[in-house]
């Protein structure tokens, strides 16, 4: 028997009935509240899912994980019919791709990858994944670029950004090429961290999924 795991489930910011989850073998897409389920990328391992709110047709797939047969950024401007690659460096990486947005410009995207055992590259774009630049290369993943996740940017400002692999780490620079470790002696939080999740109506408040609950 195959054994499949889920990523990340997301809803259309609009429309609830639409649902996507991010699966390791593949993208799954409802348009009825769960009901029903299609592939919208089939074969695939989806680490991380993106859809921004206020351009809710584009959608984006981080498509690479441990054995992934495939490593990229992948778009869709059709509500996930169809689909591009957005990168042509770093196939060979087998770690996990994390994505964030900042929610007062749909076009600023960064995006985390990572190896097996550690981040590789981190990347800014202004143009959704069209161009990009490298900002670092600092290891957030730490040994654990198969398994661990979360990347967030604060709604309000885009100058603060968190993200978390077996710890948690921090940036106030806006360019994140600033992110230092939040040590755990001082927050007393549980290592291995796989979502971190923004209140929608308190952008002071986050959410953190890890090993030890939330």
């Amino acid at each position: 028997m195959n054994h499949h795991g889920i990523n990340k489930i997301v809803f259309h910011p609009f429309d609830s009935n639409q649902i996507y989850v991010a699966c390791s073998n593949g993208l799954y897409k409802s348009e009825d509240g769960g009901k029903q389920w299609n592939f919208a990328i089939q074969n695939h391992y989806i680490s991380d899912l993106l859809i921004h709110k206020d351009d809710s047709l584009v959608v984006f797939a981080g498509i690479g994980g441990h054995l992934s047969p495939d490593y990229n950024i992948y778009k869709s401007i059709d509500g996930g019919k169809n689909w591009k690659p957005m990168l042509d460096q770093y196939p060979h990486n087998n770690g996990k791709i994390m994505l964030a947005a900042y929610a007062k410009n749909k076009n600023l995207m960064y995006a985390i990858l990572s190896d097996t055992f550690e981040t590789t590259h981190i990347l800014r774009s202004k143009t959704q994944f069209e161009t990009h630049t490298v900002t670092s290369t600092k290891d957030i993943a730490t040994y654990q670029g198969w398994y661990a996740s979360g990347f967030q940017i604060k709604e309000d400002d885009s100058t603060l950004m968190v993200a978390g692999g077996v710890d948690l780490f921090l940036d106030k620079t806006g360019y994140a090429n600033g992110f230092y470790n939040l040590l755990y002696d001082q927050l007393k939080y549980h290592v291995d961290f796989h979502g971190i999740i923004s209140n929608p109506k308190d952008p002071r408040k986050l959410y953190f999924v890890t090993d030890g609950g939330v």
